[in-house]
């Protein structure tokens, strides 16, 4: 007897097959992990910015970052010339995910993260003000601004290139 998902999943998501209902749970765990991610950096992007930078050039860095999605967005026209749509995903999150790790590494060899004392009560992150600081602060700003907007919607388009017609209507 072939696969046939509940009426009330049918309901839902209509008639799938068996090989559809793996994809497309597999697609939305990607989705969440994704938003999830995203929903994380967030909150740290303006409370990093603060402590390496100062809330005095956020608004700078609100305008700039504008400026600085067109180079990321003249790349990825490229990565389109260059890669088959499918591996574009792939290469930017791959991007993205060094940039972080990077990123994190840097703020934890420095110290520039507040790990608490023994007793676990927070100390305040420094106010530096120096050059390279100030540009990691700067470059994880407008790392995680990119990542909102171009990976979700990368994300979209690789759904939008692996799903046949007849399975997006379903």
């Amino acid at each position: 007897m072939p696969f046939q998902l509940p009426a009330c999943a049918r309901a839902l998501w209509g008639d799938l097959s068996l090989k559809e209902l793996k994809k497309f749970a597999f697609l939305a765990l990607v989705f969440h992990l994704l938003m999830a991610g995203y929903w994380m950096l967030r909150p740290l992007k303006e409370g990093i910015f603060y402590a390496l930078v100062g809330i005095q050039y956020l608004p700078l860095a609100r305008i700039l970052s504008f400026v600085v999605v067109l180079p990321v967005i003249l790349a990825y026209t490229k990565l389109v010339d260059l890669l088959p749509r499918q591996r574009i995903l792939y290469v930017v999150c791959s991007l993205f995910a060094t940039l972080f790790i990077f990123a994190a590494f840097v703020l934890h060899v420095f110290e520039l993260v507040d790990d608490g004392d023994q007793k676990g009560t927070p100390r305040p992150l420094p106010r530096v003000n120096s050059g390279t600081v100030s540009a990691i602060g700067w470059m994880i700003f407008f790392a995680i601004e990119s990542y909102g907007s171009l990976v979700l919607s990368l994300f979209w388009a690789f759904v939008a290139v692996t799903t046949k017609t007849e399975g997006a209507k379903k």
